[in-house]
């Protein structure tokens, strides 16, 4: 099968590790995803299309984390006001890894130099989410 022949890619489902399952779950929830557990260990959060798997990990030390993913978003501007307003901690990129309960978000929206622009989270496991729109004309 040639290279650039359609295989049917859909879209990923990042897993992150978190410390305590329940509270990963109900961060998620405050940002508007509907959750679930699969069992003690594992559960999952999904709001429109992303899903997110959230795997119990309380061997991960929060600090050393370095899961990330990037998550293309129509209305990127939109979605950063509405986590604002959900009591995720503002602060100035870049955001540095520190244990903190409520979560952080990037303070603004960023024009970044590979043409989108984005935010950050960070959740208290600190995995961190990025967002962002591709700028017009630019993908």
């Amino acid at each position: 099968m040639p290279v650039d022949a359609p295989l049917g890619l859909r879209r990923a489902a990042p897993i992150l590790p978190v410390g305590d399952l329940d509270a990963a779950l109900a961060f998620y929830a405050r940002l508007g995803f509907e959750t679930s557990h699969y069992d003690a260990g594992y559960g999952f959060a999904h709001r429109e299309r992303l899903i997110l798997h959230l795997r119990a990990s309380p061997e991960v030390d929060p600090t050393a984390n370095p899961t990330a993913a990037w998550v293309d978003v129509a209305e990127v501007d939109a979605l950063h006001a509405e986590w604002l307003a959900a009591g995720l901690r503002a602060v100035e990129a870049p955001i540095e890894p520190a244990p903190d309960p409520l979560g952080r978000i990037s303070a603004r929206v960023e024009r970044k130099p590979w043409g989108v622009r984005e935010f950050t989270i960070v959740d208290p496991d600190n995995n961190r989410l990025r967002f962002g729109a591709h700028e017009r004309g630019r993908r």
